[in-house]
């Protein structure tokens, strides 16, 4: 699994402390599989970007932004999101310019909807040794 063991908790540590106003620190949750980051990297290859390193780092100011503050999505309901989106069956869509992982195996969400989780990766150079994060 792309999650390391007991990342969960991390994640959402970083989110409640956003959730309080604090400021957080980036923190490596993960690494991608082999052909993950092989099948991103051919995409990012194909749009001109270049490769990425296969370890995920994890800040959460978007993820609670877009999805806790203006969705309305509870903290617990993101870590499920990115732990699915992460999954080791994830697979990057080819169709899409963005980086990307989406789990192809519906997960049933607290609301009793079958939800297809999807994982985008922020990629920018300056994060030393990590230029891809959640």
């Amino acid at each position: 699994m792309p999650l390391y063991h007991g990342e969960p908790g991390l994640i959402c540590a970083n989110l409640e402390a956003l959730s309080c106003g604090k400021r957080v620190s980036l923190i490596p949750i993960g690494r991608l599989t082999e052909s993950q980051l092989q099948a991103i990297n051919k995409n990012r290859q194909a749009c001109g970007y270049p490769a990425i390193q296969a370890e995920i780092v994890f800040l959460g100011r978007h993820a609670y932004k877009g999805r806790a503050a203006k969705d309305g999505y509870s903290i617990d309901d993101i870590v499920d999101q990115i732990a699915s989106g992460l999954d080791a069956a994830s697979v990057v869509p080819s169709f899409r310019p963005m980086t990307a992982l989406k789990n192809p195996t519906p997960r049933p969400d607290r609301y009793g909807n079958l939800v297809h989780d999807q994982a985008v990766l922020e990629c920018r150079p300056g994060i030393p040794d990590r230029n891809c994060s959640l």
